[in-house]
């Protein structure tokens, strides 16, 4: 069987750690693939009365890279005996939906797997939900995975 491409998009690493913990339940979806383990960071913009500004500021991006990608590789060695291989990409964008689902149409993705977080209707309009934008819009199919 040929191996496909995997994306793991992380989008909450605390919900996501918690349901790693239970990585049985989804072992099975990366047996034999070729998975990357991917975490997207937002940048958030803000205004005040006398200038506009960005966090994480570019001279942030490097740290945060490394520190994303070392606790990335260190999920990644935990499915090592199971995938054909793994990779990390950490992305800091404006706009991590839409950076997610370039991500996938650009490396070919052949499914995605993503963690809903089981927000509540009101913290649903305050927080965007990848998960539901990902349903929209993934060229690929997705894999939602929740905690039991």
């Amino acid at each position: 069987m040929k191996s496909r491409k995997v994306v793991v998009c992380i989008d909450d690493m605390k919900n996501f750690l918690k349901t790693y913990e239970k990585k049985e339940s989804f072992t099975d979806e990366l047996k034999g693939q070729d998975v990357t383990f991917l975490h997207v960071f937002e940048k958030t913009f803000y205004n005040d009365e006398f200038s506009q500004y960005s966090w994480p500021s570019e001279d942030l991006y490097s740290e945060i890279n490394e520190k994303v990608n070392e606790r990335l590789k260190k999920i990644a060695d935990g499915f090592s005996k199971v995938v054909n291989s793994s990779d990390t990409a950490c992305i800091i964008e404006e706009d991590a939906r839409q950076a997610v689902t370039e991500y996938l149409k650009v490396n070919s993705a052949d499914k995605v797997i993503v963690f809903a977080r089981g927000l509540s209707q009101l913290e649903e309009l305050f927080l965007s939900s990848m998960t539901e934008h990902l349903v929209r819009t993934a060229p690929c199919p997705i894999l939602v995975m929740r905690e039991k």
